[in-house]
């Protein structure tokens, strides 16, 4: 019974985390005619991100703890923003796909594949862990790991994984469109994403480590503010689609959907209804 529950539970956890970002990215390709190689691109600049971080943790090792209390927590989260920032904003200059993705529907394409490839790799440690639990609970036993308690574990934090997954899925997005509006709109969105990444990581991980249901609490209020942050700047039109040029005599017509050009960007505040930037 407890087996039967436990993978229950986890094929749950596994649709709803690992495959409905997928399944979301597939509607997007099929109703609003994003490339879907967007997804694929933001998850593959995700793993770029781990291959960045990893080194960097394992060369600093212990040292951290010799900033002191207070400054100490703060360096992951500081590496993590600074580390998935930088590589979420040049994942839309890698390749035309992504250039002529710079707009709402491809901010929210590359959230749901930064989040999504993130997700899928806790859904590998979360198999590892069920797989471990029903088919070799004697190793376990032999390590001292009691299997029936790790099963009840994974049962009892069910609903704290899916919620605090799809939390971090949503504010990816949002952090994908500050990434797209420092293209469109100002350069200066690049900092605010880093900062408003740090500050995400930072509360989130202090509260969680020190125990009780806070961190996901304030994890699912981040994820309302991203939301409301995407849909915001979606109904005020900041990153609408372009029209497609006209074509020239003899081309064949281009299809919709390329944003408008780079040198938008620019420290200046664009705001919407304002005239572009002269050349």
């Amino acid at each position: 019974m407890t087996l039967a529950a436990l993978w229950v539970a986890f094929l749950a956890m596994f649709a709803l985390t690992a495959l409905a970002p997928a399944a979301t990215a597939l509607w997007l390709r099929l109703r609003r005619d994003v490339p879907i190689r967007v997804f694929e691109i933001a998850a593959g600049f995700y793993l770029l991100n781990l291959a960045v971080q990893v080194p960097i943790f394992r060369l600093i090792g212990n040292r951290p703890g010799l900033l002191g209390p207070v400054l100490a927590p703060l360096l992951a989260p500081a590496i993590y923003s600074l580390s998935e920032e930088s590589l979420r904003y040049l994942s839309f200059r890698a390749g035309r796909t992504m250039r002529g993705s710079r707009h709402a529907d491809g901010a929210l394409m590359a959230g749901l594949g930064h989040g999504g490839m993130e997700a899928l790799i806790f859904a590998f440690v979360l198999t590892s862990t069920v797989v471990s639990v029903t088919f070799a609970p004697a190793s376990l036993s032999a390590q001292g790991i009691d299997a029936t308690q790790i099963a009840n574990g994974v049962m009892v934090s069910g609903a704290v994984y899916t919620v605090s997954r799809l939390s971090a899925i949503v504010c990816h997005v949002g952090l994908a469109t500050l990434c797209v509006l420092a293209y469109r709109r100002s350069l200066a969105f690049l900092p605010i994403a880093v900062l408003v990444h740090f500050a995400l990581n930072a509360s989130t991980s202090r509260l969680q480590a020190a125990g009780g249901p806070w961190w996901v609490l304030v994890f699912v209020a981040w994820a309302a503010l991203f939301g409301l942050l995407a849909a915001w700047v979606r109904r005020e039109g900041w990153l609408r689609r372009s029209p497609p040029p006209p074509a020239s005599p003899g081309t064949p017509p281009t299809s919709g959907g390329e944003c408008e050009p780079t040198p938008l960007a620019t420290p200046a505040f664009a705001w919407p209804g304002m005239p572009p930037p002269p050349p």
